[in-house]
């Protein structure tokens, strides 16, 4: 029997181990769709992230993996950090140029 691991976000089982070099530039591209309400003090979501993973995910898995082999150094690296992002964010203005028309 395999020895399953949990995730680092959700606490599921799983029988991968990805380090958290590789997880953390992937997770951190999603802030892109938080916005602030200044006077209700709140924060929401634009969109659903699960949402937009399943419309970009191949592409920010793909980024994160083709830039480095090793996941320190990817954990690292700020333009890494703000490809994702800027993936995610190109998404997220799509969506709401779409719901504009």
């Amino acid at each position: 029997m395999e020895k399953s691991t949990k995730t680092e976000f959700l606490g599921t089982d799983t029988s991968y181990v990805v380090s958290s070099g590789y997880i953390y530039p992937i997770f951190g591209a999603f802030r892109s769709l938080l916005k602030y309400d200044v006077i209700n003090q709140e924060v929401s979501r634009l969109f659903d992230p699960l949402e937009v993973w399943n419309e970009v995910g191949v592409s920010i898995v793909q980024n994160t993996f083709e830039t480095y082999t090793n996941p320190q150094l990817a954990g690292k690296d700020k333009q890494l950090w703000l490809s994702n992002y800027r993936i995610v964010e190109t998404q997220s203005l799509r969506k709401l140029l779409s719901e504009a028309r």
